[in-house]
């Protein structure tokens, strides 16, 4: 059960990862910013490529992360389950807002 779980999360992780990217490109090519620091310099100095790029291996590098704590065994799965659920709530709410700036930037 843990194992679906964390399999479940992972995948709604990848999709909430893509949906991001996807939303943030159509964010900004209507005109709005990037809120995360880190990935606005990526913008300015590597533009819209040099950000799906970084974004992919950022993914890549969670979910290896991921799959590796998940071959633990896992006595306190809450310690896995936890910060995927966190992770997977905040990519929601990046998403959402990625939307609400398309429909909303004139």
């Amino acid at each position: 059960m843990y194992e679906d779980q964390a399999c479940n999360l992972l995948c709604t992780s990848a999709i909430l990862n893509l949906a991001d990217c996807a939303t943030t490109v159509l964010a900004l090519e209507k005109g709005g910013e990037e809120l995360n620091p880190v990935m606005r310099k990526v913008i300015d100095n590597f533009g819209l490529m040099g950000f799906a790029i970084v974004k992919g291996v950022v993914s890549m590098v969670q979910f290896g992360l991921a799959q590796w704590v998940l071959r633990k065994p896992q006595e306190n799965y809450y310690i896995v389950l936890l910060p995927l659920f966190v992770m997977d709530y905040f990519l929601f709410l990046a998403v959402l807002n990625n939307i609400l700036v398309y429909f909303t930037v004139a």
